[in-house]
């Protein structure tokens, strides 16, 4: 199966805390309720996994009915994630919807999603920051050290819960 990581411009309207707003996105939420596409909502992030056909049903029904329901989708940010054997079909059915289609990978929700390569170097970078970010640290608590316990007690320790 492939999946959609889709970001909507000014948050997902399903997500807001506040009641109508829940309740005026449901219609569109049945719309873009595609067989045999597995959908999950947070907060802005919208994400469907299937089979291409029904993924492209599923995405075309949320662009064309949603700003009638407050979505405006940004399809810079939306990320179509494939296995390498389904590549062209992929980039035959979604070319021109304006979304990046890609075996590799994409960052989702602090986390990572696709292959094993591609999450070993995201993984990697990650680390490499966190090693220069402590080894400032470091050298700032030479001087400062209640700074630097500070910096890493509310700030620096929270990063390694996230990618």
């Amino acid at each position: 199966s492939s999946g959609i990581n889709a970001e909507y411009g000014e948050g997902f309207p399903a997500a807001m805390t506040e009641y109508k707003y829940s309740l005026s996105t449901l219609p569109l939420l049945d719309k873009a309720d595609v067989e045999d596409v597995l959908q999950v909502c947070f907060a802005d992030d919208n994400n469907g996994a299937g089979i291409l056909e029904e993924l492209y049903e599923w995405f075309s029904t949320i662009i064309v009915n949603g700003p009638a329901y407050g979505y405006h989708l940004r399809r810079d940010k939306c990320h179509l994630i494939v296995k390498e054997v389904h590549f062209a079909k992929a980039m035959e059915t979604f070319g021109d919807m304006g979304i990046q289609i890609t075996t590799d990978g994409a960052r989702h929700l602090g986390a990572v999603i696709g292959s094993s390569n591609f999450t070993e170097e995201y993984v990697s970078e990650k680390v490499e920051e966190w090693v220069a970010w402590m080894k400032n640290l470091v050298s700032i608590a030479h001087s400062e050290p209640h700074l630097a316990y500070s910096n890493f007690t509310k700030s620096f320790q929270f990063k390694w819960g996230f990618l």
